[in-house]
């Protein structure tokens, strides 16, 4: 079995160690106001000399005079502004590249696995839903994994700090703070899981959305010569009014904890003015440790809603970890392990018994043949027959569901999946020519010595090709290799096929796309291909498999025992 995908992205302790730093510096100057704006209250008025409240004053220095206050204090606010703003950006700095190394991190894993989808789950999947796995839902991952935490930690040492002035400046005043603040997260946790709902219907039209986009795009020049612009245009904009009817449904959901932190916060300002107005009313409490304790209790908004905001995160980023969590469970490929070896000199291709079922549908059942070493042999049958499949089998991208699938007696299976998909030159229907370099199409990303380069563009007679290309092998190809014909696309994939001098050579349905000069061409191509090579065509072209030196004959319903037939 394939490694399951981890989606733990380890943040380590110095991003950390850092993080709470720049949180502790940010906690402690928006603190500084609180402390500050009450001392700035009697600088600017003048009065009775400051006073220090009860718990505090028998563990302070004498407090300083109002003269004092006033040379000193406008430094003070300017040195606690500085270092908050140095915080401020420093912390958003360290968030930001924590948060971007976590995405790119989820991402490449998530891609990786990608690449390890069997076809049939891939199919399945979608590209469009695929996607916005992969774009999408790693970013909503990523805001609940780190960036929520981030908030908690940053939020969460602010209103601590702060309620440690509260509670400095005046307990009793600070116990009612903390009797209603707390009240805020209890219809808020209903919220969320309202919120996560929503999210989740969000995300599964986000990802109809760009499946019907990379359809029509895909349709792009049948839609234009049938005049369905406005058919496809339609159904692009259904699936975006879904998105749009889902996301807005989202947005209410996730604004409803905005009214309720406001009327919390109202409750616990109106709270504590109530018996902030007996105590002065009482003189035992002065008018500088109210406004400071008013100014911190004000203060205490932001923070608070910044922690709700991070329950917030929450929910869209479990229901993107549960599209992640099933993305894990789709099949892929079993795991690259050392298996027996693979050829190294044309191989015998032998099927015994061979059956094959891909989504629940029987392919072909108990078929027999053999191609002997150096030999050609054309697969042949109408589509649906299984040519495909058997394709698809031979190089262990689906299982075989019972029979044996052997290369020189041993198990298809058996062989060490890389090694052996890397010794064959595959040659599919399309060319998928991505955009990149005529180059890098060929190569796809593989070091491939000059001599080996040479030889199998010269066989595939690729040069004359790249010769009359702008900029030659480095000529840009757009989507799909525009600006390449059909029958130089195909040479391009025989060219890739031919780069590692495969002793087995696999040709699915070559001719499709390709006018009568191109077939002729290709006629020449495969004949001087096969020399020294074991060669399995899969063809629909007669003309084709009639070059081959036996043929095997698929039937649409599968082939029952006695039925697998070669000629």
């Amino acid at each position: 079995m394939s490694p399951r995908l981890d989606l733990r992205v380890p943040v380590g302790l110095p991003a950390w160690a850092q993080l709470g730093a720049w949180s502790a510096a940010l906690a402690l100057t928006t603190a500084g106001y609180g402390l500050l704006v009450g001392p700035l209250l009697r600088a600017l008025f003048g009065g009775e000399h400051l006073t220090w409240p009860g718990e505090l004053a028998d563990v302070l220095p004498p407090p300083p005079s109002v003269s004092t206050l006033r040379i000193w204090l406008p430094g003070l606010l300017v040195a606690v502004a500085l270092v908050k703003g140095l915080a401020t950006h420093r912390h958003a700095v360290v968030t930001a590249r924590l948060g971007q190394r976590v995405i790119r991190q989820l991402r490449t894993r998530v891609f990786r696995h990608l690449l390890q989808l069997t076809p049939d789950a891939a199919t399945a999947l979608g590209a469009g839903d695929l996607l916005t796995r992969l774009l999408d839902d790693t970013e909503a991952v990523e805001a609940v994994a780190v960036e929520s935490r981030i908030i908690l930690l940053r939020d969460g040492t602010q209103v601590v700090a702060l309620l440690a002035v509260c509670l400095a400046v005046e307990w009793r005043l600070a116990l009612v703070v903390f009797g209603v603040y707390p009240l805020v997260f209890l219809p808020v946790a209903r919220v969320t899981r309202r919120l996560r709902r929503a999210a989740g219907a969000a995300q599964q039209a986000r990802s109809a959305l760009a499946a019907e986009a990379l359809d029509g795009l895909a349709r792009l020049l049948p839609t234009q010569l049938t005049a369905t612009e406005a058919t496809a245009a339609a159904r692009f904009e259904a699936a975006a009014r879904a998105l749009e009817d889902q996301r807005l449904r989202t947005v209410a959901t996730r604004a409803l904890s905005g009214p309720i932190n406001e009327a919390v916060g109202a409750l616990a300002l109106a709270a504590t003015l109530a018996v902030a107005v007996r105590q002065i009313a009482a003189g035992t409490l002065a008018a500088e440790h109210v406004l400071s304790f008013f100014v911190s209790v004000l203060l205490l908004y932001q923070p608070v809603k910044g922690l709700v905001r991070a329950v917030g995160l929450w929910a869209p980023g479990r229901a993107a970890l549960d599209r992640l969590v099933a993305l894990a469970d789709a099949p892929v490929l079993p795991a690259t392990t050392a298996g027996r070896s693979s050829p190294t000199s044309p191989p015998t291709i032998t099927a015994r018994q061979l059956t094959l079922d891909r989504g629940g549908r029987a392919v072909f059942a108990r078929l027999d043949f053999s191609v002997p070493a150096g030999t050609m042999a054309a697969v042949v049958g109408p589509n649906g027959a299984g040519k495909s499949s058997l394709m698809l089998a031979l190089a262990g991208l689906v299982p075989i569901s019972s029979g044996q699938l052997l290369v020189d007696g041993v198990g298809v299976a058996d062989l060490t999946p890389s090694v052996w998909r890397a010794r064959v030159g595959w040659v599919t229907q399309a060319a998928a020519v991505g955009r990149a370099s005529m180059r890098e199409n060929v190569t796809l990303g593989r070091e491939v010595a000059t001599e080996a380069w040479t030889r199998a563009t010269g066989l595939a007679g690729l040069e004359a090709v790249a010769a009359r290309l702008p900029a030659g092998w480095e000529t840009p190809l757009g989507d799909g290799g525009s600006g390449l014909s059909g029958g130089e696309l195909r040479r391009l994939a025989f060219a890739r096929a031919l780069l590692a001098d495969p002793r087995l050579l696999v040709l699915d349905e070559p001719e499709s796309h390709l006018d009568a000069e191109a077939r002729v061409a290709l006629v020449q191509l495969l004949t001087s291909a096969r020399a020294g090579r074991t060669v399995i065509l899969f063809t629909h072209d007669p003309a084709l498999a009639a070059l081959a030196d036996l043929q095997i004959a698929l039937n649409p319903e599968g082939l029952p025992a006695g039925e697998g037939t070669t000629s």
